[in-house]
């Protein structure tokens, strides 16, 4: 389903004798359904166009955090399953979209079930920020893996997001790790040498005379 704009969700229907228009939300493309534009307290759908677009950002909010609107209309099993991190990385492995070996598949699988032991299996898609991938970062960085190593991990959660977007379950504009202002480098840092330590010429004819063991002098 494509990304809808504010004035797309809000739609009206006809009710009562005197036919009033009430405002409601359509929310299907985020994972939730079709709901009741509802002031607090009020047991109908507000009649008041600027009531609804201030309730519907509201709506929009709680979606952003992970929390599905009160007494929302839910999807269907799929779209409301394949919001959520768990899922999509589950059915990602299951399709293999991108057909690669099994060994990378499984290199993949052991990526994304430490994102999973970290966000959460039911975190919503939508309620993952460029922040918290920093976190993870961080957290990766700290348990010692290799820069290398977490751009891996990154691309697999990168991937289920893409798979994500081509069910049509999250918004195409959705996702964090591309939100990332830098992403670590599988390269040396560039203030070091790219070059090999050396000997100079000196200790090297010494090494090859005597097998002495001198220091190798940085570039």
């Amino acid at each position: 389903m494509a990304r809808k704009n504010g004035k797309d969700r809000i739609y009206t229907r006809t009710q009562g004798k005197g036919g009033v228009l009430r405002y409601y939300a359509d929310l299907r493309d985020l994972g939730g359904g079709q709901v009741a534009l509802k002031a607090p307290g009020s047991s109908r759908a507000t009649d008041d166009p600027d009531e609804a677009r201030i309730l519907l950002g509201k709506l929009l909010e709680d979606i952003k955090a992970g929390k599905m609107p009160p007494k929302t209309t839910r999807p269907k099993k799929r779209h409301g399953d394949e919001t959520r991190l768990g899922a999509v990385a589950q059915r990602l492995i299951k399709d293999n979209p991108g057909d690669v070996t099994e060994k990378w598949q499984g290199d993949v699988e052991r990526r994304l079930k430490r994102a999973q032991e970290w966000f959460g299996k039911e975190r919503s898609l939508i309620s993952i920020e460029s922040a918290h991938v920093r976190e993870w970062i961080n957290k990766l960085t700290a348990e010692g893996f290799a820069n290398g190593t977490i751009r891996h991990h990154l691309h697999a959660l990168s991937s289920v997001y893409r798979y994500a977007h081509e069910l049509g379950t999250v918004p195409t504009f959705c996702n964090p790790v591309s939100g990332l202002y830098r992403k670590p480098s599988a390269r040396r840092n560039r203030k070091e040498s790219q070059r090999a330590d050396f000997l100079e010429i000196p200790d090297a004819a010494q090494v090859l005379r005597g097998g002495q063991k001198i220091e190798a002098h940085p570039p």
